[in-house]
């Protein structure tokens, strides 16, 4: 009887250890994404449909808000090499979460953001000033 107590005992300890691992993994990504990516909002990257004049789909963008006040170059260079670099997108939008007319654009995902005033599809209305991915 003791032999069975002990068994669970230890079946229940090594299923807790486990379970806690896996949610102090969660706890570690949680605080590795918010100071590798500080001011951008990485839970909230979504993926939309690049459309022609004809209404057709084209390809696919990435969108994504960020404080202005919170980001850093190195976030953003984290962010890039990241998110952006290699995604296959079209481009790649991050949007002014205090002005939605403003945001940084990766056109092509190349490494040059481009500080710039956008329009409701995230593309380029005036572009303001660049900066490149080191």
């Amino acid at each position: 009887m003791k032999r069975i107590i002990s068994s669970l005992v230890f079946a229940l300890v090594l299923f807790s250890l486990v379970g806690y691992s896996s949610f102090t993994e969660k706890i570690k990504n949680e605080y590795t994404n918010s100071t590798k990516y500080v001011g951008i909002h990485i839970k909230e990257i979504k993926e939309e449909k690049v459309m022609n004049s004809s209404g057709d789909e084209i390809g696919k963008r990435g969108t994504v808000t960020y404080n202005p006040d919170k980001t850093t170059d190195e976030s953003l260079s984290n962010f890039y090499n990241d998110k952006i670099k290699d995604s296959g997108y079209n481009y790649y939008t991050l949007i002014n979460e205090k002005d939605k007319t403003q945001g940084i654009v990766s056109i092509s995902c190349i490494n040059v953001l481009t500080y710039a005033e956008i329009n409701d599809t995230g593309s380029i209305v005036k572009a303001n000033k660049n900066f490149e991915v080191k």
